[in-house]
């Protein structure tokens, strides 16, 4: 969420006068003058709450409403990957947005725009009333890890469990989770 916010300001930084109040990052060093303290409502101006983006942002981190984890998807959750090419395929691509940022931005205005549209079903609209007046891109954060080294994937050892019964619980080298090529 910090990551979003320090986005937003230097967005805001290149249009000179648009920080009102929140910090300037238009150069590189100006990282050196803030903290997560400069992004506290009480650090701020009353002007810098002009900005909607950045205000809810701050909003959500004061009061601790904080993004929730909903979808993880790894080869652990895809049992057949490697016999179906189409799912296979599709998981690389996936891989390759961690490292494009556009790319990564583009997939998360496809997974909103389709949340928007699903919630705006007759079926859903009454449930989603409230959530579909808060959400927007920014309800919507993509992490993809980069990908491991080989050395890493043979050194880590890491814990697994099936989702029905955690009392399953193994030790696996990373390989087994992220099997990479030599």
């Amino acid at each position: 969420m910090y990551h979003e916010l320090l986005k937003r300001c230097v967005e805001l930084s290149k249009e000179k006068g648009r920080t009102r109040g929140l910090p300037d990052l238009s150069h590189p060093t100006d990282f050196l003058r803030v903290s997560d303290r400069s992004f506290l409502p009480d650090a701020w101006p009353p002007e810098a709450e002009s900005d909607k983006i950045a205000g809810d942002i701050v909003s959500m981190l004061t009061r601790r409403d904080l993004y929730k984890r909903a979808l993880i998807i790894s080869r652990l959750f895809l049992p057949d990957i490697d016999r179906d090419e189409e799912a296979k395929s599709g998981f690389e691509r996936l891989l390759a947005c961690g490292t494009n940022r556009s790319d990564r931005d583009a997939l998360r205005d496809k997974i909103v725009e389709r949340a928007k549209e699903l919630m705006s079903f007759k079926a859903h609209k009454e449930a989603t009333k409230e959530l579909r007046r808060r959400f927007s891109a920014l309800s919507v954060l993509i992490d993809i890890p980069r990908s491991p080294t080989v050395e890493e994937t043979h050194a880590v050892m890491i814990p697994v469990s099936s989702e029905r019964r955690a009392a399953d619980e193994r030790v696996v080298p990373l390989s087994e989770v992220f099997p990479i090529e030599k």
